[in-house]
């Protein structure tokens, strides 16, 4: 077998053709090992790194560059957002919002704000917010991920903030689903009308 390489710098992605008068087992084997896994390649002070997908955080678009978080710090990724999710396992990265994918094993915690978004924590302290479009999708890969999931969705919310605080229970409970409500109350005033509502 003959292999012919092309070096040209304005190729932006290697591709692969294979010239042959039939097939053999040769040719088999080879497009089997080609057809394995892509691998995922961040860079980072213009040095290359082979990516482990499971040590991924957050992916996320910004300034016309796709980003991956990693415990060890950030890298550039050459390819769309779109095509890194289509690379990624969907069992375990979800999109949270139109730029940005998290790794779900890699989440400390959801947290719906005062605002009405939702903030997830992931291991590192980084937090990211999801767009209420995109709740569904998550806690339909949750679902997925363990059976019956999420088992009870609480939301806790400050009963100080009145009115936002009932429209933001509607909210969430459209979106994800509420099957328990818990108010608190951190300071010391006699407000509380929430509770009431």
């Amino acid at each position: 077998m003959r292999i012919d390489i092309q070096i040209d710098p304005a190729c932006t992605e290697p591709r692969i053709v294979v010239h042959t008068d039939r097939m053999t087992g040769e040719i088999a084997a080879l497009l089997e090992k080609l057809e394995a896994p892509k691998m995922l390649m961040g860079f980072r002070d213009e040095k290359a790194t082979v990516l482990d997908p499971a040590g991924i955080l957050r992916a996320y678009a910004a300034g016309g560059k796709v980003y991956v978080s990693m415990a060890e710090g950030e890298y550039t990724v050459r390819l769309r957002l779109y095509e890194l999710e289509n690379r990624l396992d969907r069992s375990r990265f979800v999109r949270i919002s139109h730029s940005e994918i998290i790794n779900l094993g890699k989440v400390r915690g959801f947290d719906l704000s005062l605002a009405g978004t939702i903030r997830v924590t992931l291991e590192d302290g980084t937090a990211a917010w999801v767009s209420r479009r995109y709740v569904p999708k998550i806690r339909q890969v949750l679902g997925k991920k363990h059976e019956g999931a999420p088992h009870r969705c609480i939301l806790v919310i400050d009963a100080t903030t009145g009115q936002n605080a009932l429209s933001q229970a509607k909210l969430f409970k459209e979106a994800a689903g509420v099957d328990e409500l818990i108010l608190t109350k951190l300071d010391g005033t006699a407000k509380g009308g929430v509770a009431i509502a």
